[in-house]
């Protein structure tokens, strides 16, 4: 218990300082392949750097010698007085356990308190990933150019999870070139693996603010990665981004999944 607490209070400090330095050093940086990485090394340093042992100063060693020493001792006898008068002694009965109190260590409170969020962390983790299968199972399925796509009759925005790229049908047929191409970037960058560390931190570290804002922070590099190879494949650059105006209108993010709405 007591090793688990200090483990996630270590991580923690660690990963905190550790991203207030990445928002003041590199938060605007343009450097996005360099500053998606350095957020992704926190993540894992901050998970090792408690096993670190800390540096013990060393100490002078001191040898002490002890030699015993005898005195002369003189052992007088008395005799034992047995006409003392006996003595009664009554024994009281234990106090009833009902009259206890019931005490509980705030280190079982906290653990509570952590699991608690912990299980309801991972329960809004499966609602999403739930949401997206049942998106896929009634979606119209197409492969096209080695890419796995799903066609919805719903105003669904599109997104990519793993190798699967959700589009709606009226984005498909009017959209679908600068769509396709900006989730089929997410998928050749590998941007769904970054988002499982980053769900799992999530899971694990959920009383952290901070571990929210890297996220955002993190799939904002994955957006701007993808506008970025979306645009070097010819794709119009004021079309492009009438269409990410038209699309920036609050649509629901699903965990897990790198979707075309940027606001």
């Amino acid at each position: 218990m007591n090793s688990f607490l200090l483990f996630l209070f270590k991580s923690t400090l660690s990963l905190s300082l550790l991203y207030l330095a990445f928002s003041v050093l590199m938060r605007k940086d343009t450097f996005f392949r360099l500053s998606r990485l350095v957020l992704l090394l926190m993540v894992i340093s901050s998970v090792l750097i408690p096993f670190i042992p800390a540096p013990q100063l060393s100490q002078p060693f001191v040898q002490v010698k002890l030699e015993p020493i005898f005195q002369n001792t003189t052992i007088i006898e008395e005799p034992i007085q047995t006409n003392a008068a006996p003595t009664s002694i009554q024994l009281s009965a234990p106090a009833s356990n009902t009259n206890r109190a019931i005490s509980i260590s705030p280190k079982t409170i906290l653990l509570f308190v952590y699991f608690c969020g912990l299980f309801i962390s991972i329960l809004i983790l499966l609602y999403s990933i739930t949401t997206i299968l049942l998106l896929f199972q009634k979606a119209r399925k197409m492969d096209q150019n080695g890419l796995h796509l799903r066609i919805v009759s719903e105003d669904t925005p599109a997104f990519s999870f793993g190798r699967y790229i959700l589009i709606s049908q009226f984005d498909y047929d009017i959209h679908s070139e600068a769509i396709i191409t900006h989730e089929q970037s997410h998928i050749r960058l590998g941007h769904f693996y970054d988002l499982m560390l980053m769900e799992l931190t999530k899971i694990i570290f959920w009383f952290n603010p901070l571990v929210y804002r890297m996220v955002s922070d993190l799939k904002e590099i994955h957006e701007f990665q993808a506008d970025n190879y979306t645009l070097n494949q010819g794709i119009d650059a004021t079309q492009y981004q009438l269409l990410i105006i038209q699309k920036c209108v609050g649509h629901q993010k699903f965990a897990l999944a790198n979707s075309f709405n940027h606001c």
